[in-house]
């Protein structure tokens, strides 16, 4: 890839993270309560609920998520996935362009 095509990928990630106004690390679960619902032993599987676990400072959180805020939070995680796409990417395109400027 020659310096200018290098340069205008670099600016085009650039623009694709400043479009990143909100994310959140971690992932959306889906879970289920199971609770008995005869004298059989039978279980009925309740729910979905939803939580959001992340790792920060190496310690777990874990939040409960309501349904109504499933589709935002989901969309928030897809978008620190994006993040860190184009992160690796622009570190790429930065490196190459940085040895081509040593020759």
């Amino acid at each position: 890839m020659t310096k200018r095509e290098l340069q205008t990928k670099r600016n085009r990630l650039l623009t694709d993270l400043r479009k990143l106004t909100r994310l959140r690390r971690g992932q959306l679960s889906k879970q289920y309560y199971y609770t008995k619902s005869d004298n059989h032993g039978r279980t009925r599987r309740q729910g979905p609920y939803y939580v959001w676990q992340s790792y920060v400072n190496g310690k777990k959180r874990s939040v409960r998520i309501s349904r109504d805020q499933v589709d935002r939070v989901r969309g928030e995680t897809e978008a620190y996935d994006k993040f860190k796409d184009l992160i690796d990417e622009l570190l790429d395109v930065t490196e190459r362009l940085t040895l081509q400027q040593e020759r």
